[in-house]
C-alpha cells in the first residue's frame, strides 16, 4: 500500500463533491438499523414464506454484536466472510455458526481465498451487476448492514428444512435472491411517495427518531468553502423527494443554497465512469434528458448524469482547463464514494468511517458503538494487528479518513491535516489490539 501524503487540505481543490447519507447527513443507527432488520424479515416472512421466527427483533446483545459493515456474502454456500488486505479469509460463518479453520480450508483451500472475492479485490465493480453479483454481496453501508444477520438466520432456517426433508445440505441457496428482492422493495425510490415502503413511512412520520441534525459547524464550513470560489456539489443516490426530506431536516429548508449543483439518483458508482444523461428536476419530477454535449447550469437540481460532463461544466464555470481542475469527493461508501471517484474518475477522495468513533481514542457523542463495533467479528480495520481489506481500500484510494465530516469541519478550510499514521486516519488511528 502506498504511504499517505504527510498533509492534506480542502483548500487545494477547485471542485468538492459530497455524498448525503452517512456524510453530510447522519442517521441514528441505534434506531435505523433495527428498523431495516425488522422490515427485511417482515418481507421474507410475508412474501417468501420464511417462518415467523425469523422476524424477531434485535433484542439480544449477541444479535446486535453479529452485525458488521464490510462482510461478504457467499450466496451459493450460505457463508459470511471477513477478509484481510490480501483477500485471505480471516473469519467465516455458515449461517450463525462460526466455521472452524479446517472447515474454511476445506471449502476455500489452503490459502483461505475465494476466487470470487479475489476478482472483487482486483476489480471491485466486477460484482456490482451481472452473474458475479448473484454469487457475491459486500455489505458496504448502514442501509444493508442488517443483511448479515437476516442472511445468517435465514440460512439456519433453510438448513433445518433441508435436514428434515433429507435434502443434500450442500445444495446451493436462494436466500440472497430473496433478500435482494426485499431490499429493492424497501428502498426503491418510487415508494417514498406511494406509501408502499414501511421504511420511508417510518422516517417521514418520526424524523427525530431516525435522523440527526447536521452540526452548525459543518453548515458554516460548507458556506465558507462555497464563498471561497470553490464549486460544491451534492451527489446522492436518493431520489429528489427523499433527499429533499432528509436534507431539509438535517440542514434546513435552504439546504440547496449550500451547493452549486445538486445531483440525485446518481446511480453511483456508474456516475464516475459512465455516460448516463442528466435529467433536470422540476418539482420532484424528472424532465427530458439533457444531451451529453448539452449545457448544465449552476443552482440547479439534476437526476442521474455523469462525472465527465459535470467536470467539463465546472471547468468552464471557473474558467480553467479541464485537465488542470483539482477535484475531490467525500463519502462513506468505500466503493461508491472512495474507490470509484479515485480509480475511475481521477479525483481525490476523503473517506468517512463512523467505525473510528468506536475503535479509536477519539471522543464523540453519538458513536452508536452497539452498531459500529463488533466483538464477534473483531475490528473493522485490523485483525491480529494486520489491516483488513477495508483499511487497504482507505489507504490506497483516499487522501484521508475521518470519523465524521464534523471532524474535518472544525478546522479552517485552509487547514493542513497532518497524517500521524501510514493509513491516513485523522484525528487518530483506530486502536490496534
Amino acid at each position: 500500500m502506498r504511504p499517505h501524503s504527510k498533509s492534506f487540505s480542502f483548500n487545494d481543490y477547485d471542485v468538492i463533491g459530497f455524498d448525503l447519507d452517512g456524510t453530510i447527513l447522519r442517521y441514528n443507527l441505534d434506531e435505523m438499523v433495527p428498523l431495516e432488520y425488522e422490515l427485511l424479515c417482515q418481507f421474507l416472512v410475508e412474501h417468501k414464506g420464511y417462518s415467523k421466527n425469523l422476524s424477531r427483533l434485535l433484542d439480544k446483545p449477541d444479535d446486535i454484536d453479529f452485525l458488521q459493515k464490510g462482510l461478504f456474502l457467499d450466496a451459493e454456500r450460505g457463508n459470511l466472510l471477513k477478509l484481510d488486505n490480501n483477500g485471505c479469509i480471516l473469519r467465516a460463518n455458515h449461517g450463525t455458526r462460526a466455521m472452524t479453520d479446517s472447515e474454511i480450508v476445506a471449502v476455500y483451500g489452503e490459502e483461505r481465498k475465494w476466487s470470487v472475492t479475489t476478482q472483487f479485490i482486483n476489480e471491485p465493480l466486477c460484482a456490482w451487476n451481472g452473474p458475479l453479483a448473484e454469487k457475491l454481496r459486500s455489505l458496504l453501508d448502514y442501509f444493508d448492514i442488517s443483511v448479515s444477520l437476516v442472511f445468517a438466520n435465514a440460512i439456519d432456517e433453510v438448513d433445518a428444512c433441508k435436514k428434515s426433508d433429507h435434502i443434500n445440505e450442500k445444495a446451493s441457496y436462494n436466500v440472497w435472491a430473496d433478500i435482494l428482492e426485499g431490499l429493492i422493495h424497501i428502498y426503491t425510490r418510487e415508494n417514498f411517495s406511494n406509501g408502499k415502503s414501511g421504511y420511508f413511512e417510518k422516517l417521514k412520520s418520526d424524523p427525530d427518531r431516525f435522523l440527526l441534525k447536521t452540526s452548525p459547524v459543518v453548515i458554516d464550513w460548507l458556506r465558507e468553502l462555497k464563498a471561497s470560489n470553490k464549486k460544491l456539489f451534492l451527489l446522492t443516490g436518493s431520489h429528489i423527494d427523499f433527499a429533499n426530506f432528509t436534507a431539509s431536516y438535517a440542514l434546513g429548508d435552504n439546504w440547496r443554497d449550500l451547493f452549486d449543483v445538486v445531483i440525485c439518483f446518481a446511480r453511483k458508482p456508474g456516475f464516475f465512469h459512465g455516460s448516463r444523461e442528466f435529467h433536470q428536476i422540476e418539482g420532484f419530477q424528472e424532465t427530458d434528458p439533457i444531451a451529453l454535449d448539452g449545457e448544465l447550469h449552476l443552482n440547479k437540481v439534476y437526476s442521474m448524469g455523469n462525472w465527465k460532463q459535470l467536470q467539463k461544466f465546472f471547468a468552464q464555470s471557473i474558467d480553467i482547463d479541464v485537465s488542470k481542475i483539482n477535484s475531490l469527493y467525500v463519502g462513506d461508501n468505500l466503493i461508491q464514494d472512495v474507490y470509484a471517484p479515485e480509480a475511475l474518475a481521477g479525483m481525490d477522495s476523503v473517506a468517512i468511517s463512523e467505525e473510528m468513533l468506536s475503535e479509536s481514542v477519539t471522543d464523540s457523542s453519538n458513536n452508536f458503538k452497539n452498531i459500529t463495533a463488533s466483538r464477534y467479528w473483531n475490528s473493522y480495520f485490523y485483525h491480529d494487528g494486520m489491516p483488513t481489506l477495508w483499511t487497504h481500500i482507505i489507504t490506497k484510494h483516499s487522501k484521508m479518513c475521518v470519523p465524521t465530516l464534523e471532524h474535518a469541519a472544525t478546522k479552517p478550510i485552509d487547514y493542513k491535516f497532518m497524517m500521524s499514521n501510514e493509513f491516513g486516519f485523522y484525528p487518530s488511528p483506530p486502536v490496534v489490539e
